[in-house]
């Protein structure tokens, strides 16, 4: 089973803390006994040298003031503890004198460094000296002798207490480490509490609330708020997506509605009562022409929502397309007195899909002979450099608003004063064109002045194959200079 976050953090920090108690109880027991040895040997160097002044020589030899019989003498002297006094390898004294004599050393030179030595609950200390001298006889010796004096203690009490030290250690540690991890359970529970809070939020989103947005104050930790604001960016592009989902399908239907009821009242009328020849083939071509339009509408909704740029990329020419969409458009040019000017240079090629570009071409001449002013020029001019290709389609759109022009590229957008002479135009040529061209890497802009409606359509040269050099493109294309204007260009030529 995966651990919860809350586990997680929990199980790691009482790790932590129950390592650094496990630590912390080691480094303090060898401090704590270390200073407990410290102090039983001070006592025991203390002990020696007090011991010392105890011996003293005279003429007749080294006397020991403990080996003298009195009543106070016991209370001189520490329970459990050993005394032996030697004289090169001869053992002078035993204290008590039911005592085990304790090892004896080589004769040492007076006055060096004590010796300690430990054996199994005792230890011992060892010192060389000279005895102090006796002048109250009269006779002194010729040379003091050197006497090693070794005194020994039990290390029974500090053995005990060292074992009870590690026993509190550790038990005030298990103490800690499991109170630490209660803590610290209910710590990252709290700490944990805002995320859940923001769970919560988010759980609480339907596609129809997505207007919701995750609340974020300063009782936040900062940690989330860079999630936060991830996730809250996240829906307002689903916010948008969905909304211009249900807007294109509500535009579906608006669209399809009219020809699709236009249809049924002819059909119906037809049907309802004997008709001559002339008025059922009347009625046929008014039903064939809302047919078209019908027809017209559903192929672009298709190419608009199949358009992947996963095209076939060969060499095309721009020219021969337009003349052959210019002859197709011949008729609905006359009928309008519309006449084309082309500037397009000689060897122009354009290395993409034939089918992609004819689609744009074709929606951006029917767009503009469906929306020019009544005889009037369409300008068509093209430029090529190194880098990017470049296509003017220019009309002359008097009352155009231009504050409509961003709105140009929307689907199913149409001017209003224009919607009853454009046709079977249903607002989506202009949307499908820049989706296809952004699919060949590739920009496409309008601009409207002094009564001249412009479209800028802008392609690289060559189809790019991945990200880091279609981004190189865009920025190619980005500092070109073919940035067009919508004046009225010179056809002269």
């Amino acid at each position: 089973m995966n651990p919860s976050l809350h586990s997680r953090l929990a199980t790691t920090i009482g790790f932590m803390m129950l390592m650094l108690f496990a630590i912390s109880g080691v480094v303090l027991a060898l401090l704590l006994e270390n200073a407990l040895w410290s102090e039983f040997d001070a006592a025991l160097r203390n002990r020696l040298f007090s011991l010392t002044q105890l011996v003293e020589q005279d003429a007749e030899g080294v006397s020991f003031e403990w080996d003298e019989a009195s009543p106070a003498l016991p209370t001189m002297f520490v329970e459990g503890e050993t005394i032996t006094a030697w004289k090169d390898t001869q053992v002078l004294s035993v204290f008590p004198p039911d005592a085990t004599t304790l090892d004896r050393i080589d004769t040492a030179e007076a006055g060096k460094d004590i010796r300690f030595d430990d054996r199994p609950q005792l230890r011992t200390a060892r010192f060389s000296f000279a005895p102090r001298l006796d002048e109250e006889d009269g006779a002194l010796p010729s040379d003091a002798d050197v006497i090693t004096l070794a005194v020994g203690q039990s290390t029974s009490v500090i053995d005990m207490t060292i074992v009870r030290l590690r026993w509190t250690i550790v038990a005030v540690g298990l103490l800690g480490a499991i109170s630490s991890i209660a803590i610290a359970w209910f710590v990252v529970g709290h700490g944990l509490r805002p995320l859940a809070d923001v769970t919560k939020q988010v759980s609480r989103l339907r596609p129809d609330s997505l207007d919701q947005r995750i609340a974020m104050d300063d009782s936040l930790p900062r940690e989330l708020h860079p999630l936060l604001e991830t996730l809250n960016a996240l829906l307002d592009r689903l916010e948008q997506a969905f909304e211009h989902e249900r807007s294109f399908s509500a535009d579906v239907a608006h669209e399809l509605r009219t020809p699709l009821a236009g249809l049924r009242a002819k059909t119906e009328l037809a049907i309802a009562k004997p008709r001559t020849a002339d008025e059922h083939q009347q009625t046929l071509t008014q039903c064939h022409r809302m047919i078209l339009q019908t027809s017209a509408i559903v192929e672009s909704l298709l190419a608009t929502a199949t358009s992947s740029g996963e095209t076939m990329v060969s060499g095309v020419n721009p020219e021969s397309v337009l003349l052959k969409l210019a002859e197709d458009m011949v008729a609905e040019t006359t009928k309008r007195q519309l006449n084309f000017k082309f500037r397009i240079p000689q060897f122009f090629e354009l290395k993409c899909d034939p089918r992609t570009v004819e689609i744009i071409l074709r929606n951006l001449m029917e767009n503009a002979v469906a929306y020019a002013d009544c005889e009037s020029e369409i300008d068509v001019i093209a430029e090529q450099s190194p880098v990017v290709t470049t296509i003017r389609i220019a009309n002359a759109a008097t009352g155009f608003p231009a504050e409509d022009i961003s709105q140009v590229f929307d689907r199913f957008w149409r001017r209003d004063t224009s919607r009853s002479e454009t046709g079977n135009h249903s607002g989506l040529g202009l949307s499908l064109c820049k989706r296809l061209v952004e699919s060949m890497n590739g920009t496409i802009e309008a601009t409207c002045q002094h009564d001249v409606f412009t479209v800028n359509l802008r392609l690289p040269n060559a189809q790019l194959t991945n990200d880091k050099q279609s981004s190189a493109n865009m920025q190619m294309l980005k500092r070109s200079d073919c940035s067009g204007t919508a004046d009225r260009w010179d056809t002269d030529g």
